[in-house]
């Protein structure tokens, strides 16, 4: 089933070149191959909202129906237990992207989150002094009705999600076609259902020598084509094509695959290591062609937790345009009257994935042609306007950055947006920085971890760029929701006192 002789992660470092072009031989680029299915994203939120109704209607409906009487600190309770059971579902891993494809995990993380909350719930109502609000018929209905409800809703959701394929990880396979259609072919027949190899990438065009050896499936699998060199695989990153890279182990040369998996590491991706299992493991399966599919990368801020993100950028970019509606109008008209030149100008910066995009800010320069300079501006730059170095001291020619985050480019927290091409000591910065691409694992933000620390402005020397950078990476290890409410604390303390802005 896994043919490791003909795995080509050996084969040449063709891959480390972005301009590598594709020999004829291959498939037509980009085309991810084998569904022509766009992706869907999992529905999570549909299933986060499906699961908040239930935990609150149930005890109140069944309580409703023993004969209790109605009260509202039943329903004010309900609230907040259904609160707590999503939460604790959520850390049990109930809302991870692979859950939704096992009903036993989402069981397993649904009783956890359940038998949680009403211990919070028991406990925070004796410490109060408020057991007596705390009825016997809703601690039942809690108790025993809710955890079947719940898993038979998520029953429902689990078979929709796994009947569309759509809903799969696409992922492509670092070999040949015939490698590609050995782990198609065990994932096919283990049931795996949550991963979609939609081709191969390849430095060297490998043919496949015939059906792969293993056990026979339910049904055939086609062989994924080999659609391109492995730089190729880059490029699917950047345009979103695909969500996961699995890498052979066996026959493989360990300088190379180290190599390669030091650069997924710095793509937002899930890496996973497909490693057969042989005989010396003592597994019975070993002779059948096993694998075991060992996850070495995960994408940051993925799963439930982008959910998070975003509602949370959503909600941030709102009350900003709300309190700050009036005093953007004014900035445009003053920027109008002050010199001439739009208002508003777009800048090309490299954002998630390393895609490109359209930032946008307040004029604060002599009108030019932005996007095709790479000079940073300085303190008493004798381009900026008069009205630009107020708002450039006031951090206010960064506020239409709101409707780059109301349309999904940005975040309010992130490493900030470079511009392509920008250097520090006359040195790109991929050059200065070994993991700078690291930094576009995440959507960049408004403020962010290193700009609070003062990394802002210039980079006159590399150590202004590497002290940035280690904030960003720092903060994409260690993202949290607490995390962005500090930064933006702090951000908020920066711009009040004016400081290192210009």
């Amino acid at each position: 089933m896994f043919d490791a002789s003909t795995n080509t992660i050996e084969a040449g470092a063709a891959w480390r070149s972005e301009a590598s072009v594709a020999p004829v031989s291959y498939a037509p680029w980009p085309i991810p191959a084998d569904t022509g299915h766009p992706a869907r994203p999992l529905p999570v939120r549909t299933v986060l909202l499906l699961d908040g109704a239930l935990c609150f209607s149930v005890p109140i409906g069944l309580t409703a129906l023993l004969g209790a009487a109605p009260a509202p600190a039943p329903c004010n309770i309900a609230l907040l237990a259904a609160a707590l059971t999503l939460g604790f579902t959520a850390a049990a891993g109930g809302y991870a992207p692979g859950a939704l494809f096992s009903l036993r995990r989402q069981a397993g993380a649904l009783l956890v989150g359940t038998v949680c909350a009403m211990l919070v719930v028991a406990m925070a109502a004796f410490a109060f002094g408020a057991v007596h609000l705390v009825t016997a018929n809703w601690c039942v209905a809690a108790a025993f009705a809710l955890p079947p409800c719940l898993i038979a809703g998520r029953a429902l959701a689990t078979r929709s999600v796994a009947a569309d394929r759509r809903f799969a990880s696409r992922a492509l396979v670092v070999g040949s076609a015939r490698t590609g259609a050995g782990i198609a072919s065990w994932l096919h027949s283990t049931g795996r259902r949550d991963i979609r190899i939609v081709g191969c990438v390849a430095d060297e065009p490998v043919p496949s020598a015939g059906p792969p050896a293993g056990p026979p499936a339910a049904e055939p699998t086609d062989a994924p084509a080999v659609v391109g060199p492995i730089a190729c695989a880059f490029d699917l990153i950047r345009q979103g094509a695909i969500e996961q890279i699995i890498v052979p182990w066996h026959g493989a040369n360990y300088d190379r695959l180290f190599d390669l998996l030091n650069r997924l590491a710095e793509q937002p991706v899930r890496v996973a290591l497909a490693v057969p299992l042989t005989p010396t493991q003592g597994n019975a399966e070993a002779a059948t062609g096993a694998l075991r599919l060992v996850p070495l990368i995960e994408a940051p801020i993925a799963g439930l937790w982008r959910t998070v993100k975003r509602i949370e950028d959503i909600a941030l970019a709102l009350l900003v345009l709300a309190l700050f509606a009036v005093p953007m109008l004014l900035a445009a008209i003053m920027i109008r009257l002050d010199s001439k030149g739009p208002a508003v100008f777009r800048q090309r910066r490299v954002g998630f994935a390393g895609r490109a995009f359209w930032m946008l800010k307040f004029r604060t320069m002599h009108d030019h042609p932005p996007e095709t300079t790479l000079h940073q501006a300085a303190p008493d730059d004798p381009r900026v306007t008069r009205v630009g170095a107020w708002l450039r001291r006031t951090s206010m020619d960064e506020l239409p950055q709101v409707f780059n985050v109301l349309r999904g480019e940005m975040s309010m927290v992130g490493p900030r947006p470079h511009a392509p091409g920008t250097c520090a000591a006359g040195r790109p910065f991929e050059r200065v920085a070994a993991r700078y691409a690291a930094r576009h694992r995440v959507p960049p933000g408004i403020t962010g971890l290193a700009q609070v620390r003062g990394h802002r402005g210039g980079t006159e020397t590399e150590d202004k760029l590497l002290r940035r950078i280690d904030s960003d990476l720092e903060y994409i290890a260690h993202w949290s929701p607490w995390l962005d409410f500090l930064v933006i604390l702090r951000t908020a303390v920066c711009v009040i006192g004016m400081r290192n802005a210009y």
